[in-house]
Formats: structure tokens, C-alpha cells, sequence
């Protein structure tokens, strides 16, 4: 089996977590958003802060995607031709 769980590079809102998620599984990115918004707010404040935490854990925990190249975002990334 080759696939790998990895935060998405093209298919992001925040940091791609539900994005890598979706890819991962098959299922559309905005059910896995709104899967993860529900169940973070069921029972307020306390799983909203969990689900806000393991949002934040996934950013660091899950390697980005390789297909992609992270990007200085100082830099425009842009093709230019000239024409004589």
C-alpha cells in the first residue's frame, strides 16, 4: 500500500489538514470539514478546545505533501515571455 496520510498542498483552507484527510480517504474535503466542526462543537467550550487542539497537532504532527515545493511567499512566482 503506498498511500500516505499527508496535509494536502492543493486542496487547503488553514493548513490542509482536512484537505490530506479527504484525499486520503476518498471522501470530499468539505464533509471532513464539517464532520470536524461538528464534532468539535457538540459540547461546548471544552471539545471545541480539543478539536482546536488536535487541529494544531495535526499541523505539526502530518508531513506536508511532497507532490508540492513550499514556496517563500515574498517571492512571485511567475513566467515571463518576451516577444521580438
Amino acid at each position: 500500500m503506498d498511500k500516505h496520510l499527508y496535509r494536502s498542498a492543493s486542496n487547503r483552507w488553514i493548513a490542509g489538514v482536512c484537505g490530506g484527510i479527504a484525499e486520503f480517504t476518498g471522501v470530499p474535503a468539505l464533509l471532513i470539514r464539517l464532520l470536524w466542526i461538528g464534532l468539535s462543537i457538540i459540547a461546548l467550550p471544552i471539545s471545541l478546545l480539543i478539536g482546536i487542539l488536535l487541529y494544531i497537532a495535526a499541523i505539526f504532527l502530518l508531513p506536508s505533501s511532497p507532490g508540492r515545493a513550499v514556496q517563500d511567499p515574498n517571492v512571485i512566482d511567475a513566467e515571463f515571455e518576451i516577444k521580438e
